[in-house]
């Protein structure tokens, strides 16, 4: 083993100390079993490595999100998440939850333009290039990406026309691309995850690949989907 591949397998075993994202992959379509996901230090190696997104449908909504995020942040050990909110909107309902303790709607313009909570840093598309590198460098690291696209169109969201007949481009799905590729390490990127409410095979996911700068999708059932740190399987 090279120098380089054991400063990146000791960086992956730090990120990964045990795999607190558990889940059932599936076939798209048939969504027959393939057997259980865990992202583990092995596993993270081979999305980042072959540039794998990992497409979570049919996960319900905002509120099971909410508290498969909060188990994700009450993790003790491991690299830290980004997650990316589809909209302004519901940035600001997560900071409303998480920060504020409270469910009633703020003003957009009183939302960071990101935030952070123990193992989480949130933003939209929009706010992941003013994330401080130093939020990003702290040991050991980032482990992922979760794109939180609930009715699942970021992906669209490649340019806007404005009343005057011009187009502006607005690559929200190539923003989150730039940022993931700014956490490469010796060839290996954080996993990106996508958490949607519609199941796998409603969803052209092959149109998908492209505007993220993916090679390929892993399928996992949403309705099987952990964020724990205990040691024994759930499936």
């Amino acid at each position: 083993m090279t120098t380089t591949q054991e400063s990146l397998s000791s960086c992956l075993a730090q990120l990964y100390p045990r795999p607190c994202v558990r889940g059932q992959r599936i076939a798209r379509l048939e969504e027959t079993r393939l057997g259980p996901f865990e992202l583990t230090a092995e596993s993270a190696f081979e999305l980042g490595r072959n540039n794998i997104g990992v497409f979570v449908g049919s996960c319900g909504g905002l509120g099971r999100a909410m508290n498969l995020l909060r188990a994700l942040d009450r993790a003790d050990s491991g690299g830290r998440w980004i997650v990316i909110t589809a909209t302004k909107k519901m940035n600001a309902v997560l900071f409303a939850e998480w920060q504020l303790q409270r469910t009633s709607f703020i003003p957009l313009n009183r939302v960071p333009t990101y935030w952070t909570a123990s193992q989480l840093i949130f933003a939209p598309p929009e706010g992941l290039g003013k994330i401080d590198n130093r939020e990003l460098l702290k040991d050991p690291g980032v482990a992922g990406l979760i794109l939180l696209d609930m009715q699942c169109f970021v992906h669209k969201a490649r340019s806007m026309t404005t009343r005057y007949n011009f187009k502006v481009q607005n690559d929200r799905p190539q923003l989150i691309a730039n940022f993931r590729s700014r956490l490469c390490r010796e060839g290996w990127l954080p996993p990106l995850m996508f958490w949607t409410e519609k199941p796998a095979k409603s969803v052209w996911t092959t149109d998908m690949l492209s505007p993220y700068c993916l090679d390929a999708w892993w399928f996992v059932d949403g309705q099987s989907l952990s964020c724990s740190q205990r040691e024994e399987g759930h499936l």
